[in-house]
């Protein structure tokens, strides 16, 4: 069986091994090479200036940076519309609770797909407790993917990241005893029909 003898590797060896290289030196960092990250992938685009507060004449203020940064402070911009950091008023505690609407034949049956798990719920129920509260000074707006309540001590922009629901068979009750305002939120899924 012909195969690389002790020789042959002693002389492949010499042959990869450079010149003036010592063990002292491979642990020192190459600078030649440019590190090539995450980043590198992809066109390589600059980011624009906010072109508006030019055009408007305003002076554009630089935060500043840290050379630690994973990215430019400067360049992330808010979402549109979300000026609740800037709000006084108070964020409520809140709960979310999904729930499912369960029949007879998912119960005793067993003929359905419904798992316990989250993924078999179709409503989604946040409970906001609102102490101090009065229902006339409310004002609650439901889109497929926020929900926005504004009132004279509360503020909350609750962002539905996880599912978009169905505005338009919302239900929204206000529990005067408990100062807790209810909303009952359909789930909108791309396999709802497949699924239930």
């Amino acid at each position: 069986m012909s195969g690389l003898e002790g020789i042959d590797m002693r002389a492949l060896a010499n042959i990869l091994r450079e010149e003036s290289s010592s063990s002292s030196e491979d642990d020192e960092p190459n600078v030649g090479l440019k590190s090539v990250g995450p980043g590198d992938i992809g066109k390589s685009t600059k980011i624009k200036e906010n072109e508006q507060a030019i055009k408007l004449g305003k002076q554009t203020e630089r935060l500043p940076t840290h050379p630690d940064d994973i990215w430019d402070i400067n360049n992330v911009e808010l979402a549109q519309g979300d000026d609740v950091l800037a709000d006084p008023r108070v964020r409520p505690e809140l709960d979310i609770i999904y729930s499912q609407k369960v029949s007879s034949e998912d119960i005793f049956l067993q003929m359905g797909q419904r798992t316990p798990m989250t993924s078999s719920c179709e409503l989604m129920i946040v409970r906001i407790q609102m102490t101090g509260e009065v229902k006339d000074a409310i004002e609650c707006d439901v889109t497929e993917h926020e929900i926005n309540i504004r009132s004279t001590l509360y503020r909350l922009n609750l962002p539905l990241q996880t599912h978009a629901v169905n505005p338009s068979t919302a239900k929204i009750e206000w529990d005067p005893s408990s100062t807790i305002l209810k909303l009952t939120l359909e789930l909108v899924r791309e396999l709802d029909h497949v699924n239930f």
